[in-house]
């Protein structure tokens, strides 16, 4: 099971991480995270502030990741 190293930085439940902060994260690519934005099947929940800035709150995406089995 893949695990997610955030030891480098620590964030908060309330912090909003842009896309390459999730994705350094997460060790998976930005891309990888924008085709599963624009699927809308599947990734964390994500906001977005304006019609393109998109922001992750990483309460988020450790809820996510806990869906799927992987904290």
């Amino acid at each position: 099971m893949k695990q997610y190293d955030t030891q480098e930085t620590r964030y908060g439940d309330g912090d909003f991480l842009t896309t390459q902060e999730v994705a350094k994260a997460l060790q998976l690519s930005k891309a990888t995270l924008d085709g599963w934005r624009c699927k809308g099947t599947t990734g964390p929940k994500f906001t977005k502030l304006g019609k393109r800035l998109v922001r992750y709150k990483w309460a988020d995406v450790r809820q996510w990741l806990e869906k799927q089995g992987r904290q």
